[in-house]
């Protein structure tokens, strides 16, 4: 009896764990193969990459200084695939019911390693108030590695 109850608890296991895998694959995003020079082109044709190859398109200049290392920066921000998929944001639309509902402000200090060297590279470019676009290469977001729902090597914008 103990034995019958053993293996039904290994099957039961073995399930789970195949059910888990099947589950994590629905969540993940779809791979992006969409080269960022090719993206910039198209959608922002006076764009230039920095030295890293990344791209910093500022669409509102702001007025402040630039930020300082350790300064608390606090943004509103949208992060998205390259083909257009949401993965997280800080203000959610109604017609947006695939992302967290937070409506609040991200806070990170600035060139602290906190968040993706991407961030810390654009954000450095801006002036505080500003508001710009980041189209920012893997090895500057999260490289070979796939995190949550983003795939590994993914363009982030």
């Amino acid at each position: 009896m103990i034995r019958v109850f053993v293996i039904g608890l290994v099957i039961l296991s073995l399930f789970s764990v195949g059910c888990k895998k099947d589950k994590d694959k629905e969540t993940e995003l779809p791979t992006v193969d969409i080269d960022i020079h090719d993206y910039a082109r198209q959608h922002f044709p006076n764009a230039t990459p920095t030295e890293s190859g990344m791209y910093v398109i500022i669409q509102k200049e702001g007025s402040g200084a630039r930020p300082q290392r350790d300064q608390l920066l606090h943004v509103y921000y949208m992060g998205s695939l390259l083909n257009g998929v949401i993965f997280d944001s800080t203000k959610v639309r109604p017609d947006d019911s695939q992302l967290p509902a937070n409506n609040r402000i991200f806070k990170f200090k600035f060139e602290t390693g906190s968040v993706i060297a991407g961030w810390h590279e654009g954000f450095g470019h801006l002036n505080i108030g500003s508001k710009a676009v980041f189209l920012i290469p893997p090895d500057l977001g999260y490289g070979a590695v796939q995190t949550g729902r983003i795939p590994k090597n993914s363009v982030l914008s």
